[in-house]
């Protein structure tokens, strides 16, 4: 058993990290992502879209940082 990870799978952990930093957009990510695992468009989209991302700001109407 060897506990090498091939560049394939780096590859794609690559592009979900930089889809969720917000380097890349969806379209970019799902076409990368799919090129890489091999998997189709549809599900890949919707493995993406799951992922939450960390470079979201909540623009919320209810919250004025305490104004009234």
């Amino acid at each position: 058993m060897s506990d090498e990870i091939d560049t394939a799978t780096l590859a794609s952990i690559d592009v979900l990290i930089s889809y969720k930093n917000g380097s890349m957009s969806l379209d970019e990510a799902v076409n990368q992502f799919c090129y890489l695992t091999g998997l189709s468009k549809d599900i890949g989209a919707k493995f993406i879209r799951s992922m939450s991302r960390s470079n979201i700001i909540n623009l919320s109407c209810e919250d004025h940082g305490g104004l009234k």
